[in-house]
């Protein structure tokens, strides 16, 4: 169970704490001190934030190679939640592109609560019409999708792309930004998400449970893998010649395997690490603001609800981005 000896005494913010990797029963709202912001910070009064595959690990640990980066026996951060969408209330030293009252998103550190801080190059401000839960549901999962099409695969008119694991929160941005780029897209996702993934703009959707899209006649000049659920070499059989199959699958083992891939064929295969900057941030707000893109919030909940929305998260089973509503 959660530690409550572990809990900070100074009572200045809500916030969702966990002091030992495990499940969710290992996690408690409670009152924390707020961030101070340091140098090349801000501090984020947040209105929203959402939940992403990075911060069940965060919650888990695992896999165990994480802990090099998260910390060993216990967390380092206190706080989870990365995606980030609010006000500017505080500014640290050599800060001079954001100030006080600037309505932004990007990515933070400690997001599910009420401050968090976060580098001011990882931010970019909020455009006009873009309310701050749908700023909130794009920042880890849109700049994946938008990097893994547009920056690694270079997709543009005309092209043909496949996006294997189109139902959760990276795969629904794929769709949209797919269609935005003007390529044909096809989705690869569960009966139930078939309807969904048409709405969203793919031209065809293969339903795994009822087709082998292994099998599928068409050549992809893009194939982004979010699910690595098929042998990475029969998803390389789909590719086009000078096509690029991009792999974004959380799993050490596949992960290795693509980049085994990667090493032998580079303009072939490649293993995407999603960067977190102001330019991928902006483009996003960008599509957004016009509409091109739309987030598939499937529901919102409260930082008091978090503890259950990333242990359905572990589950696997996201139709788009879960909210969490802070203000």
């Amino acid at each position: 169970m959660f530690d409550a000896t572990l809990i900070p005494t100074d009572p200045t913010m809500h916030a969702v704490l966990h002091t030992r990797y495990g499940d969710a029963s290992r996690l408690a709202a409670a009152t924390s001190p707020r961030p101070t912001p340091r140098r090349g910070e801000v501090r984020v009064r947040v209105h929203a934030s959402s939940i992403n595959y990075g911060d069940h690990v965060m919650m888990t640990g695992r896999p165990w190679l994480a802990r090099l980066a998260l910390g060993l026996f216990r967390p380092r951060q206190p706080v989870l939640g990365m995606d980030v969408a609010g006000v500017v209330d505080a500014v640290g030293p050599g800060v001079e592109d954001l100030a006080v009252g600037d309505a932004v998103f990007g990515v933070g550190c400690g997001a599910f609560a009420q401050y968090a801080c976060a580098r001011a190059s990882q931010l970019a401000r909020l455009p006009a019409g873009v309310d701050f839960e749908q700023a909130a549901a794009a920042p880890i999962a849109g700049a994946t999708a938008l990097q893994a099409l547009r920056d690694r695969a270079r997709v543009g008119p005309g092209s043909k792309v496949l996006i294997i694991g189109a139902s959760g929160g990276v795969g629904t941005f794929a769709v949209q930004i797919g269609r935005a780029l003007g390529a044909t897209v096809t989705a690869v996702c569960s009966t139930r998400n078939v309807d969904q993934a048409r709405a969203l703009g793919a031209a065809e959707v293969v339903d795994y449970t009822r087709a082998d899209y292994t099998c599928l006649a068409t050549r992809f000049d893009a194939i982004v893998d979010l699910a690595g659920s098929a042998p990475l070499r029969a998803c390389l059989r789909l590719l086009a010649p000078g096509g690029t199959f991009v792999s974004s699958v959380g799993r050490l083992g596949r992960t290795l395997r693509a980049a085994l891939a990667a090493l032998r064929a580079p303009r072939r295969v490649a293993v995407l690490a999603a960067r977190s900057d102001r330019a991928s941030f902006e483009a996003l707000g960008a599509l957004l603001a016009t509409g091109d893109v739309a987030p598939a919030i499937e529901r919102t909940c409260t930082l008091d609800e978090v503890p259950a929305a990333l242990a359905r998260q572990g589950e696997g089973h996201a139709r788009g981005k879960t909210v969490v509503r802070v203000a």
